[in-house]
């Protein structure tokens, strides 16, 4: 939806997601666009742990009190290229489960 406004119907099923989920993976943003950013803020309000992968600084990083306070989430920060940094945990996943099979 670059560009366009995402429609009503999709933005409460992406904040209903949000609310049910155990934690929130944001994959290659820096969510300098309110339209990513909002569920980051909802998941932090919520208590609801934030993952960001991405290289560079990100909004959720810089958004003074966002993962202060109690009952707030917690954000981890991973530093790396989303191709290279994924396929790494893929590997080491698929390593884990070959030696759990065994």
């Amino acid at each position: 939806f670059f560009g366009d406004t995402v429609p009503k119907e999709r933005v409460q099923e992406c904040y209903d997601a949000v609310r049910a989920a155990d934690g929130l993976l944001c994959i290659g943003s820096s969510l300098a666009v309110h339209s990513a950013f909002r569920f980051v803020t909802e998941a932090a309000k919520q208590g609801i742990d934030v993952a960001v992968l991405n290289v560079g600084i990100t909004r959720a990083e810089t958004t003074e009190g966002l993962f202060e306070g109690s009952g707030r989430g917690d954000l981890i920060k991973i530093e790396g290229p989303a191709g290279e940094t994924l396929e790494s945990a893929v590997k080491a996943l698929r390593k884990t489960q070959h030696h759990s099979t065994d």
